[in-house]
């Protein structure tokens, strides 16, 4: 990340523009993109890369082959719900509004806010 810091250091100083706000936006515009990709197989009419709205011909986001662990995701956006989904089943965890997170049968902490 420190590498990350000095890059947009330096495009802050030599294009006089905010690199903090253009990590965002493309950040912002790559998550968006790929969450709605991953809804597209819920969708009547699907939406296209060509038809979104996140898409760019300058600065294409790049669409990755679906993994074999994990054939029904279309993206990481998919695999990360889909890895929450499991480790929130509630045949094996329970969740707890007082400390906010699913816990397991034996006071193990599955998934929360700490």
């Amino acid at each position: 990340l420190e590498g990350f810091q000095i890059a947009l250091e330096c495009v802050e100083d030599y294009v006089c523009m905010h690199g903090l706000k253009m990590w965002h936006e493309e950040l912002s515009r790559i998550m968006n993109y790929n969450v709605e990709q991953e809804v597209n197989k819920y969708l009547l009419k699907k939406v296209l890369d060509a038809d979104s709205k996140f898409q760019s011909e300058i600065v294409p986001i790049p669409r990755f082959p679906r993994t074999q662990n994990e054939p029904s995701c279309i993206n990481f956006m998919g695999r990360v719900v889909s890895m929450l989904v499991k480790i929130t089943d509630a045949q094996y965890t329970t969740y707890s509004v007082e400390k906010s997170g699913w816990f397991m049968s034996d006071g193990t902490a599955v998934c929360g806010s700490n």
